[in-house]
């Protein structure tokens, strides 16, 4: 009792996610897709999705109106990329709910797409986009992680996945494309080039 701990959290379950780069890396002009996604949840529960974030950053390349669709088609919102490339994906479809959830022992995919162009008159460049990570163990309600890079729902309560329940989570410590970036890290980027 008289020594400082990290403590741990347990979870009934969690998602793991990776990615990979569209058109076998190679970077087109368009409304293309950019990155497949795929989110995988523990065989012991489902998880529900809530928030994602990415990085993008380009080189002689621009990309603009991102759209993020799963199985069912869009997810819900997706910010255009703000000041620092960064683009947010919430998980907020009232038509299309069944995309936020990853039944347990299951993964889905997901595509992330945008409008892509050369920065004139380059005729080569790249885009490289990333999963941004959290740096701090948080769990809490949907609005009480407002800062938090990645928000999702280990669906431990019986009621439900109301946004207000405190059975919410951020990106720090998961697996997946975090195991190699390291704690706290974004992931690593998948790049498309030309």
């Amino acid at each position: 009792s008289d020594v400082a701990t990290n403590g741990v959290q347990i979870f009934k379950s969690f998602p793991t996610i990776t990615y990979t780069a569209s058109n076998g890396g190679v970077f087109t002009v368009g409304n293309v897709p950019l990155i497949t996604v795929t989110i995988a949840a523990d065989s012991k529960g489902d998880v529900t999705m809530n928030r994602l974030t990415f990085n993008i950053a380009t080189t002689t390349t621009t990309v603009i109106s991102p759209t993020f669709t799963g199985p069912g088609g869009s997810v819900g919102t997706v910010s255009a990329p703000d000041a620092n490339g960064n683009v947010v994906v919430s998980f907020n479809s009232v038509s299309n709910t069944s995309d936020a959830v990853i039944p347990a022992g299951s993964s889905k995919s997901y595509t992330f797409k945008g409008t892509t162009a050369f920065v004139s008159p380059a005729t080569t460049g790249s885009v490289s986009i990333s999963l941004k990570g959290d740096t701090y163990a948080a769990v809490n309600t949907v609005s009480g992680l407002s800062t938090s890079n990645m928000i999702w729902s280990p669906e431990s309560t019986t009621t439900s996945t109301a946004t207000t329940n405190l059975d919410w989570a951020n990106g720090y410590g998961l697996g997946g494309c975090f195991t190699s970036a390291g704690l706290g890290n974004d992931c690593f980027a998948a790049t498309l080039a030309k």
